[in-house]
């Protein structure tokens, strides 16, 4: 399926969003056969320009290895405490950080 996307204003005329809509068509490829769909999106406001595209993308996710490693460091705390306070560290905190350890965090 072939997608068109189409920009159109809100007090646009309607023949005037039909021409815009004949202009991309007559961008399609003429290999188009018969049953070939094409889907028309009309969108109601600005054509993004490429000025507006994605220069700096948004914070992203922190790396795997940090977060292992402060959850490392984390377990690593939570044990001291529990050892400072005189409390048995339960054996699933012992199982976790010995994965992230075997598995390479730091």
């Amino acid at each position: 399926m072939r997608n068109i996307t189409v920009y159109a204003s809100i007090g646009e005329t309607i023949p005037h969003t039909v021409e815009k809509i004949r202009r991309e068509l007559s961008k399609v490829d003429r290999n188009v056969s018969e049953g070939s769909e094409i889907a028309i999106k009309i969108v109601f406001g600005k054509e993004p320009s490429s000025s507006s595209r994605c220069l700096r993308p948004p914070n992203g996710l922190i790396p795997r290895f940090i977060r292992e490693e402060n959850r490392r460091d984390e377990i690593v705390a939570a044990m001291n405490r529990y050892t400072t306070a005189g409390c048995r560290i339960p054996t699933e905190w012992l199982e976790e950080y010995n994965d992230l350890v075997r598995n390479g965090s730091r």
